[in-house]
């Protein structure tokens, strides 16, 4: 017989992660999703940049308070809405004729908003439209970037041409149609 070869200490690492892991989620996650008005959107995430695991949407000093304001915009003419720490800055041509431009923010003390536009058939920008999300006072290291809340898969993912002004602690990002964005840890260009 030819001897069996283990790889017990990695097997017991991978088991020692796994175990960490559950337990991050069984413990962040329904604490976090309990005061969540995204509709659950709130949970975890490991920033493999840093290892640093953060609860989504990152927290900044402010109200827990909702608060929603709303714009009509003339797209060939553009315009500006600002709720709290969010502004959505919408650029001439982005979209055809006039819109009901809206920015919910469920709780001022998190990074997250719902941006939707009224018709629904100007959801879809033939120029991007800027999203600024003003994160000084956020404790989170490693940089942050935008993202958005993916239903099917029912995670956050990163919004490619985004990225976190370190001088002014603005994250962009350039939207080519709306939904609930968030700020998550991560760099550009990772």
């Amino acid at each position: 017989m030819f001897p069996l070869k283990t790889s017990a200490p990695k097997r017991a690492r991978r088991v020692a992660a796994s175990a960490l892991l559950v337990a991050l989620a069984l413990t962040v996650a329904p604490a976090a999703h309990s005061g969540s008005l995204l509709g659950g959107t709130v949970g975890a995430v490991l920033d493999v940049t840093t290892g640093l695991i953060a609860a989504l949407p990152i927290k900044v000093p402010g109200l827990a308070i909702p608060a929603k304001t709303r714009a009509t915009i003339d797209g060939a003419v553009g315009g500006v809405v600002q709720c709290g720490r969010v502004r959505v800055v919408v650029p001439p041509g982005a979209f055809y004729g006039k819109a009901d431009v809206s920015v919910y923010v469920p709780d001022g003390t998190t990074l997250a908003c719902d941006l939707s536009i009224s018709p629904a058939s100007a959801n879809g920008f033939a120029v991007p439209v800027r999203l600024e999300m003003d994160a000084s006072g956020a404790n989170v290291e490693g940089g942050l970037v935008a993202g958005y809340f993916d239903p099917v898969l029912g995670k956050w993912t990163r919004v490619t041409a985004s990225y976190e002004d370190t001088r002014t602690r603005t994250v962009r990002a350039s939207l080519w149609h709306f939904s609930k964005y968030g700020a998550i840890p991560g760099r550009a260009g990772w």
